[in-house]
C-alpha cells in the first residue's frame, strides 16, 4: 500500500506464502468496496470472463468446473497477447476471501 494511492487488493496464496496477482491500477481500493456487493466480485464464464485492463497490464477471471481461473498479463496486444501468469482456486473458497474482504470494509 502506497500512502498516496490507498489500499490495493491483491490475490495471495497461503500454501504458497507469495502474492499471485493484483489490481495494481485500482487505488483507494478501500472506497470503491464500501459500494461492491457480491455481484460486483470479479467472475466470469469462459465465454464472457470479466476483464481488466490498464496501462501495460490485464486481468481475466472466469469459472469453470467449480473452480475460478484468473489469468494475469501484459499489456493487451493483437499480435501478442501473453499472459504471464495464471491459477486456479475452489470456486467456494474464491467467493468466501472476496465475502470476507467486502464485509471488512463495510
Amino acid at each position: 500500500m502506497s500512502k498516496g494511492l490507498g489500499k490495493h487488493i491483491y490475490f495471495y496464496s497461503v500454501s504458497r506464502n507469495e502474492e499471485l496477482g493484483s489490481f495494481p491500477y485500482l487505488d483507494h481500493a478501500e472506497t470503491y468496496l464500501k459500494e461492491w456487493r457480491i455481484r460486483d466480485i470479479p467472475s466470469g464464464t469462459i465465454k464472457y470472463p470479466f476483464q481488466d485492463s490498464e496501462q501495460g497490464w490485464q486481468i481475466f477471471t472466469f469459472e469453470h468446473k467449480n473452480y475460478i481461473y484468473i489469468l494475469e498479463g501484459g499489456e493487451y496486444h493483437l499480435k501478442k497477447n501473453k499472459i504471464e501468469k495464471w491459477y486456479r482456486t475452489p470456486k467456494k473458497d474464491y467467493f468466501k476471501q472476496w465475502e470476507k474482504l467486502l464485509k471488512a470494509f463495510k
